[in-house]
Parts: structure tokens; C-alpha cells; sequence
């Protein structure tokens, strides 16, 4: 394994390459279709190095788990690790072959079961903010869109919410609140009242539809100008905007938004079962609204992305009007992406920081660079990126 044998100061640098070939069984295959350093001239390249990106989170944040480990129990997560990452790495070369050749369904089919390995959710932090595990928006990313959304002008639609230990959600996600410990344990546990929609006094959600011909630019590795975006978001209330401070006081019950970019179209769909999607605000209006969108396309050139099929957590900057009239979503390029998209810091430091070790390491959990990234990690990462070709820099 690239960071696995026990013996690095007896290692050259020279041999990394070699290593590459023997730990990474498509590697070799990868390197006769393009050389050791790739031109990133296609969105297949560039698919391939955001995917890559992706994974380098992971293994930081799996080096972090494993030297926290026993030293008896570190080997047996270190060999572990080895195998998700020698597995990940031949399935997004893979789809990289499948993307160059046209074939969809197959590229489809591999980042499902690069999903499959690493089983990304986004999952509360030990501060108790949701953090995506899935590496998205990074510090250099950035949404720039300023778009108001007037609320429908027909009646609001009644709605089932469930209500557990005073937190309010849709009925679908009361099974993740169960098992993320929402409803609380032992005596303290309380079990999940819904509230139908076609109870006397049902929960009304209302509509708030994005304006025809709404654009914005993003950058996201390569700057993006243009992006059209249609769809729509609705919204329950479940409380009365605070006279003080900042509250929870509602609920996103629907939202479909559709990006669509030089002929390639992206969905982005509320993930009803996350309960953690919330509306919460200041006394003035201003606040976030959180929301899990799964994200979907058929389009050629983004369904090689790991993302696609995925569950991501945004969180958006927004505004709303006195009596709830419409919402304004405002972000610009001086918000870092990861406010957007929130993420475990190790994964993100892991994806986004560059290498800056000077000699391999004699201690695979050590951390002589001080970047926040544990040594081998950080070699294991290097060795991906020099021998694929993509930037260290998303």
C-alpha cells in the first residue's frame, strides 16, 4: 500500500510511481490512455480530478479516525482504509473510460458504487452543526446568485409534519432522527407525533417560485457564468419570527430547483428524510435556510461525478419578508463555498490543502507540515494527484 508498510524511511522518493502502479490495479491502465500527466481538456478529465478530490477527503479523514485508534487496532483500520481507497481509485478511472466513451449508464453505475464504499450523509458535527462528509463547495469556491422568490398567490397547501422532541421535520425523517438520537434515549425518549394534513388544524405549506429567467455564476474549481435556474421552494411555518436573537420557525417541505448549463441540466430535490432541512431566522428577517438536496442528471458530461446521485447539505443565506411575502437567497463571492456547503473540516482540508511535505514520512500518523492533514495521508493524496495530473489546488 502506498501509506501502509511499516518500513517508509526505508522508501525512496523514486519509487513512488512504482508504488502507484503496484497499489492502484487501474492505475497502469489509466497511464497508457493519457501519460502520467493528464491535459485537463474535457469535462471526463476534469469529472476525473473532482472525483479524486473527493476520495483525498476521505482518506484524510480516515487517517485522522485510524491514529486516534489503539496502536494494536491501527493496522487492521490502516489495511481497511487501503482497500476503500485502492478500490475508489479503480472505479473513478473507470468512469473516466466510461465517460470518455460515451457510456452513461455505466458511468452511472460506477460512482453508485463509489457511493457505496463511503456511504456519505450529512450527519451532525460534535458542535452539532450538520457538516456534509461529502467534499462539495471548497474555501475558494463561491455562489454568487441574488434572486428573490415571491410566495404563490393561491392558498396554502395543507402538509403532515412530525413533531419529535419539539423539533419539527417532515414525516419521512423521523426514522434519521431515531437513529441520529433525535428522539432522545431511555426515559427521556420520546416517540414521533405527526401532525396530518388532514387533521382541523393542519400545517400549511406555501410556495415560493424562482422568477423566469434567473441566472448566476459560480465557481466551482473553474469559474461559471450564466447558469439558468427554475424551480421552486415551499416552506412550512411552524413559529413566529423571534423579537430577539434567532429561531427555528420552519420547515422546507419541497424544493426543486434545475440548473441548466450549456446543455447539461442538474436537479437538485429535497431529500425528505434528512431532519435536519429547517428555516431559521432573526428578528429582522435574516437567516439560513438549511436543506438536504439529492442531486440527479442524465446529462453525458455530469453523470461521472460522485455528487450526482448524492445527498449534499446546503446551507443559504436568505431574507424574509415581513408576513412571509417572499424570500431572497443572497450570496456572493466573497462568501468561501463550504459556508454553502458545509463540510468536515479534516475531509476538506484533506481535498483542498496542498502537499507540502519535503521527505516521505517515518510516522504515517504524524503531521511534520502542520497542515492539519496527517503525514501519510498527505503522501498517500500527493501520489494520486502527481501521477493523475490534477492540480493540488481545487
Amino acid at each position: 500500500m502506498v501509506h501502509g508498510h511499516r518500513n517508509l524511511e526505508h522508501r525512496g522518493r523514486k519509487a513512488a510511481p512504482a508504488r502507484l502502479m503496484r497499489v492502484f490495479p487501474g492505475f497502469m491502465s489509466f497511464a497508457m490512455l493519457g501519460g502520467l500527466t493528464l491535459n485537463l481538456s474535457t469535462c471526463c478529465e476534469k469529472d476525473f480530478c473532482s472525483n479524486l478530490r473527493t476520495i483525498e477527503g476521505y482518506i484524510a479523514k480516515g487517517y485522522a479516525q485510524c491514529c486516534q485508534k489503539p496502536a494494536a487496532q491501527q493496522d487492521a483500520c490502516f489495511d481497511a482504509l487501503d482497500q476503500k481507497t485502492d478500490k475508489s481509485y479503480e472505479l473513478i478511472v473507470a468512469a473516466k473510460t466510461a465517460c470518455e466513451s460515451g457510456d452513461d449508464d455505466l458511468a452511472k453505475d460506477l460512482m453508485n458504487r463509489l457511493r457505496d464504499i463511503w456511504l456519505p450523509t450529512p450527519k451532525p458535527s460534535a458542535s452539532g452543526h450538520i457538516e456534509n462528509e461529502l467534499v462539495a463547495l471548497g474555501r475558494q469556491d463561491w455562489l454568487d446568485l441574488d434572486v428573490t422568490l415571491p410566495r404563490g398567490s393561491g392558498a396554502g397547501q395543507p402538509v403532515s409534519i412530525a413533531l419529535v422532541n419539539d423539533q419539527y421535520m417532515n414525516p419521512e425523517a423521523t426514522g434519521i432522527a431515531s437513529e441520529d438520537g433525535l428522539e432522545g434515549s431511555g426515559a427521556s425518549e420520546v416517540p414521533a407525533v405527526i401532525i396530518p394534513a388532514s387533521g382541523a388544524q393542519p400545517f400549511l405549506a406555501w410556495s415560493y417560485e424562482i422568477p423566469t429567467g434567473t441566472q448566476f455564476n459560480m465557481r466551482y474549481g473553474d469559474e461559471l457564468s450564466g447558469l439558468s435556474l427554475t424551480g421552486s421552494i415551499a416552506v412550512v411555518q411552524t413559529a413566529t419570527t423571534p423579537a430577539s436573537g434567532s429561531a427555528t420557525v420552519g420547515v422546507p417541505t419541497g424544493m426543486h430547483w434545475r440548473i441548466s448549463y450549456m446543455g447539461q441540466v442538474l436537479d437538485l430535490d429535497l431529500d425528505k428524510t434528512s431532519p435536519y432541512n429547517s428555516l431559521t431566522l432573526d428578528s429582522n428577517g435574516d437567516g439560513t435556510l438549511g436543506v438536504a438536496l439529492k442531486l440527479t442528471s442524465n446529462s453525458h458530461y455530469l453523470v461521472g461525478l460522485v455528487h450526482v446521485g448524492s445527498t449534499l447539505y446546503f446551507t443559504f443565506p436568505i431574507h424574509m419578508s415581513a408576513g412571509w411575502a417572499d424570500m431572497r437567497i443572497h450570496s456572493d463571492p466573497s462568501l468561501p463555498g463550504d459556508s454553502i456547503t458545509p463540510t468536515d473540516l479534516i475531509a476538506l482540508d484533506g481535498a483542498d490543502l496542498p502537499y507540502t511535505l519535503t521527505a516521505l514520512p517515518t510516522d504515517r500518523c504524524s503531521d511534520n507540515d502542520g497542515n492539519g492533514i496527517r503525514d501519510g495521508a498527505d503522501e498517500v493524496n500527493n501520489a494520486m494527484r502527481t501521477a493523475a495530473g490534477c492540480s493540488a489546488q481545487h
